[in-house]
C-alpha cells in the first residue's frame, strides 16, 4: 500500500486566565483548568481532553477493526485514568510533567468468544493513532512566528 498521509491542524488562542479557545476544522473547543489550580472550571483541562481523545480513538479503532473481522459489538465503553504529579508542571527537577501512566478499562458487550475480543483489543492497542502518539511519542517542533 502506498503512503496515505492525512494532515490535521488546530489553532489555539488565549482568552483569559487559563482559558484557551481552539479551532480545528469547523469546531471550536474550549480549554480551561479547574478552580482549585487557578482556572475558572468552565471547560475540561488539556489532560481531560487527552484522555477523551484517547478514548474516542480507541473506540473508533475498535469498532472499525471489529467490522473488518466480522465481530459484532453490541456496545463498547472505555474509562481512562491517568496519574499526573503537579510538581513536574511547576518545574521541579527530575519530576516528569506528563502523565506517568494511563489505564484503559474497556467494556464490550458481544456474543463473540472472549479470545477473539482479546485479540481485537491487542490489535487496537497497537494501531490506535492517538494511543500510538501517546505511548511512542511524536516529535514536537516549536517555532516562534
Amino acid at each position: 500500500m502506498s503512503e496515505q498521509i492525512i494532515n490535521f491542524s488546530a489553532v489555539g488562542t488565549h482568552v483569559k486566565g487559563f482559558q484557551v479557545e481552539i479551532k480545528s476544522a469547523d469546531f471550536t473547543i474550549k480549554v480551561d483548568e479547574p478552580k482549585d489550580i487557578g482556572g475558572s472550571g468552565e471547560a475540561p483541562n488539556p489532560i481531560q481532553y487527552l484522555l477523551a481523545s484517547l478514548i474516542g480513538c480507541f473506540i473508533i479503532t475498535t469498532v472499525y477493526h471489529a467490522k473488518l473481522r466480522r465481530i459484532k459489538i453490541d456496545s463498547i465503553s472505555v474509562k481512562a485514568q491517568g496519574k499526573l504529579d503537579l510538581r513536574g508542571f511547576v518545574g521541579e527537577d527530575n519530576i516528569r510533567p506528563g502523565l506517568q501512566e494511563i489505564v484503559l478499562e474497556v467494556s464490550i458487550v458481544s456474543n463473540e468468544k472472549r479470545e477473539r475480543i482479546l485479540e481485537l483489543l491487542e490489535f487496537v492497542e497497537k494501531h490506535c493513532p492517538v494511543g500510538d502518539t501517546i505511548s511512542r511519542g511524536s516529535k514536537i517542533t516549536v517555532k516562534l512566528v
